[in-house]
């Protein structure tokens, strides 16, 4: 039995033409799903495979002999193998029809993530024909304009979509307040992560060395210190050495329950068994584990899906070309806010806007220190404000000594 391999940018397609090829009696021996490349491997598209071949024909039976005994009382021969026949075929359309609905599944569940990922590479599409237009017209942003945004650190196609809604607007206030009015109009913000009563279920995800260990201890301090609420911290970064007992040791300090899981069923069952008001997840700092992470959290439950919520961590040094990329990675993670961490450690936090811009995502709190939970607060518009332009120093005068 010779095999022929179809292709075809759904399964009935290739199986089309397997048919066409081989005739109606092939035989489907495997079937594949891969990713064809296009536009210059920018983009990626669904492919199926169908491994088939033709059904060998069986030799002829000899016909009965006139005078047989079976000539007369065939009936039931006949009948038993029309009933095999049909017992083959329905076998067949069942086996077929379970393929059908689990490549269409694997499809369903692929559409979202490329869809996010082709839309991501278009806003960066976007931003290139948006240089190319700047360099065109030859306009610049004005030179208080340009300082502010040097300033920020504020680069790239969001420095020039923020300088050209400052000349739209047009108005007599000077540049410094005209620009604070477009930050406070383009980056959104989120009520503090804990700010809604009842029960929480915080999930901190995000790339490692960004600080969401620290930042997970700074909101459950909060939750007990202020709030008097119940916690649970779980860890699930079995990746980075010493990240349990970092967390085991913050539980300790604060009197929270701890647990560490390292699969997606033990967070299902620990989530389950949890009785605390507040729930508070560490993950590792990759991205598929922030994805199964993401799983798990929708596989308790959907009553309660306003209580759960999922914090990407990014740096306030944060420069835009890690902004979009990082906004491709962890886009299947379904975050809901963004922790803008280490506001302290720089004099340009540009990833107070480059973050927001490229994940579409509001701020929901700030991070500028090691102190817990002193150094976390929520992402109002006048600390977003405070940051990227901090109030200039004023000279004092001192009188000098006179020496006689």
């Amino acid at each position: 039995m010779s095999q022929m391999t179809f292709r075809g940018r759904t399964l009935e397609e290739a199986c089309k033409a397997a048919e066409q090829t081989l005739g109606a009696g092939y035989v489907v021996l495997a079937t594949k799903r891969t990713q064809k490349s296009a536009l210059f491997g920018l983009l990626t598209s669904p492919e199926f495979e169908v491994t088939a071949a033709a059904k060998e024909k069986s030799a002829p039976q000899p016909k009965p002999h006139v005078f047989a005994d079976g000539a007369r009382f065939n009936t039931r021969n006949d009948r038993d193998e029309i009933d095999g026949l049909r017992n083959e075929v329905r076998n067949e359309v069942r086996t077929l029809r379970a393929l059908f609905a689990r490549n269409a599944a694997d499809e369903r569940a692929s559409i979202e993530p490329l869809a996010r990922e082709i839309e991501a590479e278009l806003g960066e599409l976007h931003g290139i024909l948006l240089d190319m237009q700047a360099d065109r017209s030859g306009r610049e942003p004005s030179a208080p304009l340009k300082k502010l945004l040097a300033a920020a650190g504020i680069e790239g196609s969001f420095a020039r979509t923020i300088a050209r809604k400052v000349e739209e607007r047009g108005d007599n206030a000077s540049a410094r307040e005209t620009f604070k009015a477009v930050i406070c109009e383009m980056v959104p913000t989120a009520a503090h992560p804990l700010a809604r009563p009842g029960r929480r279920q915080i999930a901190l995800i995000g790339p490692t060395g960004v600080g969401k260990t620290t930042t997970a201890a700074k909101l459950a301090a909060y939750a007990i210190l202020e709030q008097k609420r119940s916690v649970k911290l779980i860890s699930c970064d079995a990746f980075r050495v010493g990240a349990i007992e970092q967390l085991e040791r913050f539980a300790t300090l604060l009197g929270a329950e701890f647990c560490s899981v390292k699969t997606r069923h033990g967070l299902e069952e620990a989530l389950l068994a949890s009785s605390a008001e507040v729930v508070i997840i560490d993950t590792a700092g990759r991205p598929g584990g922030a994805n199964d992470i993401e799983s798990a959290l929708h596989r308790v439950g959907k009553a309660a899906a306003n209580e759960r919520e999922t914090l990407l961590c990014l740096p306030a040094a944060l420069r835009e070309g890690d902004a979009r990329r990082l906004a491709r990675q962890y886009g299947p993670c379904h975050a809901t806010a963004l922790v803008v961490t280490k506001l302290d450690e720089t004099v340009q936090p540009s990833g107070l806007v480059h973050a927001p811009l490229a994940t579409k995502l509001p701020v929901s709190a700030l991070c500028f220190g090691q102190r817990v939970p002193e150094d976390i607060s929520a992402a109002h518009p006048k600390a977003i404000l405070d940051a990227l332009c901090p109030a200039p120093v004023r000279k004092t005068s001192h009188s000098r000594s006179v020496l006689s």
